[in-house]
């Protein structure tokens, strides 16, 4: 009866042990992507695959915290113009993307530096996402 109390005990232990120390699963990593291509691109591009490379846990103030590092293959829906450039470029987002291209000089500023992208082709992204331990699970930041 004893070697029960004692292995119910360790079984608990190791549970909560492996609770305080989890992460954020490499689904969660994709629906944000996801979530971010639909939002920023507009409908013109989607996410072909999705690939976690590195994670850090870390604690900052007394919040837990973890930083997920990503390689994506996007595809491009639509011929569309995308990536940096661009008056707005720093809050447009990394998935940024507009239809078409400039058809003229007063529009050529909004496509400055962007890549002129055709329906199928696809492009190699990577980056990182940084999520916070909440009471209710991971949540990723902005």
């Amino acid at each position: 009866m004893n070697r029960v109390y004692t292995l119910l005990a360790l079984i608990g232990s190791l549970s909560l042990s492996a609770c305080s120390s989890s992460t954020p699963s490499v689904s969660a990593g994709r629906r944000v992507i996801e979530e971010r291509i639909a939002s920023e691109s507009k409908g013109l591009i989607k996410l072909a695959s999705f690939e976690k490379t590195n994670g850090q846990s870390f604690e900052a103030m007394g919040v837990k915290g973890y930083n997920m590092e990503y390689k994506v293959e996007i595809e491009f829906v639509e011929d569309c113009s995308w990536g940096g450039g661009g008056m707005f470029s720093q809050m447009q987002g990394q998935f940024s993307a507009v239809p078409g291209g400039p058809s003229n000089a007063l529009n050529a500023v909004l496509y400055m530096g962007k890549k002129q992208m055709k329906k199928g082709q696809r492009e190699t992204v990577t980056g990182k996402l940084t999520f916070q331990q909440t009471e209710q699970g991971w949540r990723a930041g902005k």
